[in-house]
């Protein structure tokens, strides 16, 4: 899942307009539980519509939100790297992030080099 603004247009009835268009601003983060303030500058950039930093924001967790999506060795489950990467994430922020469950497995060691590299790119950013 990325983690990027979506617009959603959502229609609404009222007196004496009906029809009435409401632009929403939504999104997801998992890297919001280890890199809180990835998630309160996007809120931030959203808020004030400045898309471009918005954009930027977005492009530094992409590599990470890529990391989630894959499959990884040794697993036959589509995304099974997500909730892994999230407690890795969350121990690379020196927290307790537990085991995963079967049948899902931990972050290979080459999946886990990858998730401190990009955690260290989104930790040093200034957003």
């Amino acid at each position: 899942m990325e983690i990027t603004a979506s617009l959603h247009v959502v229609l609404t009835v009222s007196t004496p307009v009906i029809g009435r268009l409401i632009l929403c601003m939504l999104f997801t983060t998992g890297i919001g539980s280890f890199v809180p303030k990835i998630a309160v500058a996007l809120m931030e950039a959203l808020r004030e519509q400045d898309w471009e930093r918005a954009l930027r924001i977005r492009d530094l967790v992409r590599p990470y939100e890529d990391l989630r999506e894959e499959s990884g060795p040794d697993n036959d489950i589509l995304a099974a790297n997500n909730v892994p990467a999230i407690k890795y994430g969350i121990e690379l922020a020196g927290r307790y992030g537990g085991p995963v469950r079967e049948p899902i497995v931990e972050l290979s060691e080459e999946n886990k080099c990858r998730a401190e590299e990009y955690y260290d790119r989104m930790t040093g950013a200034d957003i």
